[in-house]
């Protein structure tokens, strides 16, 4: 996957809003799901830029034909924003969970492009997000940053339809009265013990 990291400007400033490098051959290439921090992505490097674009082309197998295709990200640190094929398709907040997105309408046959942008100002730059231990600087009991794609990524194929359970009448027969109850409203409203 390649990778690019956006020099920040006079003030250390970068544009975490930066358009995404649609079409492009990036830099450098890193190995997924490690942090740019860590030796094993092929980068290490902990240089105080908070922006990141991850780039990835990929080719859907045909037998997922008629199937949705979502894609998922065990986490990243820690603002996501995902495009395919240049149309923006999801962004998420938070670099400790996971989240997916249907991409089946953005897809085409042959290659497919994936774009990520990651902004993630480890330090705060004046903005509040959980660090942990994390920190540019650390020592003690601090560590180095985990920054962008530090969890699995996966494309998943998933049936045409998905079937929901879904209730639209009443679900208990009616009371004397001719008005419908559930069985709970009914036990929650006429306790069988009296109260202390």
């Amino acid at each position: 996957m390649g990778v690019l990291n956006p020099p920040a400007d006079a003030s250390g400033n970068v544009d975490r809003n930066a358009a995404p490098p649609l079409g492009q051959t990036l830099p450098e290439r890193i190995l997924v799901p490690y942090p740019v921090e860590s030796a094993l992505s092929g980068i290490m490097r902990n240089d105080n830029r908070d922006l990141m674009f991850y780039k990835r082309s990929f080719t859907v197998p045909q037998n997922w034909s008629g199937r949705r295709v979502q894609l998922h990200f065990g986490a990243v640190d820690h603002e996501a924003t995902v495009w395919v094929n240049g149309t923006r398709v999801t962004s998420h907040k938070g670099g400790y969970d996971r989240f997916e997105v249907d991409i089946t309408p953005q897809l085409r046959a042959g290659s497919n492009e994936l774009v990520v942008r990651v902004y993630d100002p480890t330090d705060g730059r004046g903005e509040k997000q959980p660090v942990g231990k994390q920190t540019n600087n650390p020592s003690g009991i601090f560590y180095t940053p985990t920054s962008g794609i530090w969890q699995t990524v996966w494309l998943e194929p998933t049936p045409s339809r998905r079937s929901t359970r879904s209730t639209s009448g009443p679900t208990s027969p009616p009371t004397p009265h001719g008005s419908r109850s559930s069985p709970a409203a009914t036990s929650a409203a006429t306790p069988s013990s009296p109260r202390p």
